[in-house]
């Protein structure tokens, strides 16, 4: 029997060839050894990406869970070490997704709640609008859908809706 594949009997808890197993060894130790040993390499190797020890810690445990479930699920893994980096990478991406989604909810909940700003009180007469965009904008404001505007100012959707775009540029350029 070749050196590497005794190691790997040995490993796995049983000598060569119906041989005992190594003395003080039994059949888990050596294999979680060899995950300690790689898990350490994989904090190691996600503490150099993301440079926070806490979600390194995460990140290498969470590839250890992951390798042991896909082994005892009778999936074969031929790099282990290749396998682990890209769950750790993955596991980290997922996390910068998450506190992005996140980020911006957390800001409104620290942010102070302003009052609502109250609306521009103009006088009609000082807006830069045409009467038919006017009268377009104010039924709108009422709740009128296109086609209710249309029939009341006896003209065609379409026409609603340019009227409205123009008032509407309009208004935003007088800001």
């Amino acid at each position: 029997m070749s050196a590497a594949r005794k190691g790997r009997a040995e490993a796995r808890g049983g000598g060569a060839a119906g041989e005992a197993p190594a003395a003080g060894a039994t059949p888990a130790t050596l294999p979680e050894q060899s995950l300690l040993a790689e898990g350490e390499a994989m904090f190691r190797f996600a503490l150099a990406r993301c440079r926070d020890a806490e979600l390194a810690r995460d990140a290498a445990q969470e590839a250890c869970l992951r390798l042991i479930e896909s082994e005892s699920e009778g999936r074969r893994v031929r790099n282990r070490q290749a396998w682990m980096r890209k769950v750790i990478e993955n596991y980290l991406c997922d996390d910068a997704r998450r506190a992005a989604r996140c980020a911006p909810l957390q800001e409104a909940r620290a942010a102070p709640e302003a009052p609502p700003p109250e609306p521009a009180q103009r006088p009609p007469a000082t807006l830069p609008l045409t009467s038919r965009e006017a009268e377009c904008v104010r039924l709108r404001l009422d709740g009128r859908s296109y086609s209710e505007i249309a029939e009341i100012l006896h003209l065609h959707p379409g026409s609603v809706a340019r009227l409205l775009s123009r008032a509407m540029t309009k208004l935003r350029q007088r800001r």
